[in-house]
């Protein structure tokens, strides 16, 4: 092109500098350039608690002889049957046996969702959801999956995000208004307890690390998140539900995400209370010799 843009010069056909006639044509060619349409971006729509028990019951009995499952999870896998199984990597053995890999078995249900400001698009399996927010909401995506909420409301953990059980009900509009009315409540009395118990934060904290703080998904719950949005948190840094985990795990994950915080308190707030009462409300063990002497006689801190 610059060739020919060299024999135009000097023929005397061409005004202007070399370089500004490319860039004009660039530019040209451009606007004039066929827009592509922009698809629907889907993201996974997390599994509520009757489908994921379902999908875990129907690999199990397509596989009696597997014996290390994980929790089931949605994927954007397209299945025959609508689900499947997936292998993780779960490392490899200790001792001399670390040259075998160790390999977990994952039931996956195909869900995914895409989210317009006004209406949603859904995959569950093999059958597909279409339908509109309710009156005075909005749909939207983020980092933890399809969310909705108030239109003027600006809080981000205000947002209820979906699960496919809200997906798969009836009457898909009555029953995610009524699961985000019950989320606000939710938010509210949490923002009230965090209110009343901000004073005592620092001393549960000083007695809570003594003693060490494990964090399960209740302590989300309890904190105010829904349960959607914690479980692909956690699939996210491959933490599971049904598990519990030292608060220096959670401590290192400060970062992703702003309730973090709340939860870590609560976990704190939580084990004060079992130290006053002398058991372990996680697992139901028998409380320690330790717990049992202090009990609510607190040493001086």
């Amino acid at each position: 092109m610059a060739n020919k843009y060299q024999q135009l010069n000097s023929k005397k056909l061409l005004h202007g500098t070399i370089k500004r006639a490319i860039a004009l044509r660039e530019k040209r060619d451009q606007l004039n350039a066929r827009i592509e349409p922009q698809r629907a971006q889907f993201v996974p729509l997390e599994l509520s608690d009757k489908d994921a028990l379902a999908v875990q019951d129907l690999a199990r009995k397509d596989r009696p002889r597997v014996r290390r499952w994980v929790s089931a999870g949605p994927t954007l896998t397209r299945h025959d049957d609508g689900w499947d199984v997936e292998e993780i990597n779960g490392g490899n053995y200790k001792g001399r046996w670390n040259r075998f890999p160790i390999t977990d078995k994952a039931p996956v249900l195909t869900s995914y969702a895409h989210a317009f400001e006004s209406r949603i698009i859904a995959r569950v399996g093999l059958v597909f959801y279409k339908f509109r927010a309710p009156k005075g909401y909005i749909f939207g995506k983020d980092n933890l999956g399809v969310y909705v909420v108030r239109k003027k409301e600006k809080r981000l953990n205000f947002r209820l995000h979906l699960n496919t059980g809200h997906i798969k009900n009836s009457t898909p509009k009555i029953e995610i208004r009524r699961a985000c009315i019950a989320h606000e409540r939710i938010q509210r009395k949490a923002a009230k307890i965090a209110r009343a118990t901000e004073k005592q934060s620092r001393q549960n904290r000083l007695i809570a690390q003594k003693f060490g703080v494990w964090i399960t998904a209740q302590d989300s719950y309890r904190s105010g998140n829904c349960r959607s949005g914690t479980k692909t948190w956690g699939a996210r840094y491959k933490l599971f539900a049904h598990k519990r985990y030292p608060a220096r795990v959670i401590k290192r994950l400060l970062k992703t995400h702003d309730s973090v915080v709340r939860v870590i308190a609560t976990a704190e707030a939580r084990t004060v209370a079992e130290i006053e009462a002398g058991f372990c409300m996680i697992d139901g063990k028998m409380p320690s010799k330790e717990l049992i002497k202090y009990g609510k006689n607190w040493p001086a801190i």
